[in-house]
């Protein structure tokens, strides 16, 4: 009786083991398919999109400049579709996961009713500091409809960057300009320092001749002041004397 005891109670635990073990995997089944139901990513299939871009059919895009994209949507079902935001990232060219620039992301929140046709116009712009060559480009649109969430990646494939010819010209011409600027005020600079060097030198040159003319004033009008090769007039005293003649009258008397 004993042995016949033991073996229905092991028998039971082992049951409520498995019961509990099908519990588990009932419930994690459940929730994982309500979860699926709540969040649905993807595409509809009431739902058709196209793009173009209208400034680069070469999908050709100026670095650090705007570039637009317009998207259509087309509502082939019968609810309405809500569209929600638009938004693209550049991309690794050989890894799509490996993202390099993530653009703005643009909000709608616009109605598109059942056999309605519309457009919307999205912009980016990508990194003045990318230097011109091959991108990956992935532009991707959210939507919704009755509670359910969808995305269509409207492009993803290869972009080239490449440089906008007139802003480089421009930016080129600037340069130029002001190299000549510095260049003209570094002449005006030396010039006006070697004019006023000048000016102190001659400036020396006329104090020390004034200053000869006033040492030599008190010279004036005697025989110092004349140049040395003129002659000096004969002063009165020099002349001889001139002997008057007497008479034999004045001798005699």
């Amino acid at each position: 009786m004993k042995i016949t005891q033991i073996l229905i109670f092991a028998l039971l635990i082992v049951g409520g083991i498995f019961a509990q073990d099908e519990k588990k995997e009932t419930t994690t089944q459940t929730d994982t398919n309500a979860t699926v139901v709540e969040v649905e990513i993807g595409p509809s299939p009431d739902a058709t999109l196209n793009f173009v871009f209208p400034e680069s059919v070469e999908k050709q895009f100026y670095i650090g400049k705007w570039a637009p994209v317009v998207i259509g949507f087309i509502n082939k079902g019968e609810t309405n579709f809500n569209v929600t935001r638009i938004q693209a990232s550049l991309v690794h060219p050989f890894d799509s996961k490996f993202f390099l620039q993530n653009f703005t992301r643009q909000s709608y929140f616009e109605t598109v009713a059942p056999g309605e046709q519309r457009a919307f116009l999205y912009h980016f712009m990508p990194d003045p500091m990318f230097e011109p060559r091959e991108f990956g480009l992935v532009v991707s649109i959210f939507y919704s409809n009755e509670g359910a969430n969808f995305t269509n990646v409207v492009y993803n494939g290869t972009a080239a960057l490449i440089e906008d010819v007139q802003a480089l010209d421009a930016a080129t011409l600037f340069t130029y300009v002001g190299i000549v600027g510095v260049a003209g005020l570094l002449g005006f600079v030396v010039y006006n320092f070697s004019r006023n060097m000048g000016k102190k030198k001659g400036r020396r040159v006329e104090t020390g001749t004034q200053q000869d003319v006033i040492d030599n004033e008190w010279l004036e009008g005697t025989a110092a002041s004349r140049p040395s090769g003129s002659r000096s007039p004969k002063s009165p005293r020099s002349k001889p004397k001139q002997i008057k003649p007497t008479t034999r009258a004045s001798l005699t008397g």
